[in-house]
């Protein structure tokens, strides 16, 4: 993906990873990083650098909601996709999992698509694997998910 003089948007962007690779995309010659997160396990805190930046705007909203995507990503080059809900969350309430694990990702694909964006990272989840089959394990080792939320993160690499 190129970074330089882009416009890219991160989903859960103010998450420990999203927010990190906020960071990292600051560090670069960007046009515009946008954050997009609903702030229901992202911090403002974990934005604390970023906000003194002229290039970051920050958009406060929800996955689930398909039209603010679209606007977000209006013009963006790329999206790198970390918004979820973690194993935990998806464990005690697996339909809001559901909805956001893989309805939110769907959202974000057709929101790229509609947005004429073309690049996409997606953030799985060594969760997919299960316990190890093999040692060491690698991206080849076969699915041996036992978790809802690991579920989740299978399909969503079956979207995407």
């Amino acid at each position: 993906m190129k970074i330089q003089g882009s416009k890219l948007v991160v989903t859960g962007g103010a998450g420990l990873i999203g927010s990190h690779t906020v960071d990292e995309l600051l560090s670069e010659d960007v046009s515009e990083v946008v954050v997009f997160d609903n702030f229901s396990r992202g911090t403002a805190e974990n934005l604390e650098d970023a906000r003194g930046d002229n290039r970051v705007r920050i958009v406060t909203d929800d996955i689930g909601d398909r039209s603010a995507l679209r606007k977000a990503f209006e013009g963006a080059d790329g999206v790198f996709h970390f918004a979820a809900m973690s194993l935990l969350d998806c464990y005690e309430n697996s339909r809001d999992g559901f909805e956001v694990n893989l309805a939110g990702t769907l959202n974000v694909l057709e929101a790229c698509e509609q947005s004429g964006v073309r690049r996409i990272v997606f953030s799985s989840s060594a969760s997919v694997y299960g316990d190890a089959l093999e040692d060491p394990m690698t991206e080849s080792h076969p699915f041996n998910n036992t978790t809802f939320y690991g579920a989740t993160k299978i399909g969503g690499e079956a979207i995407v």
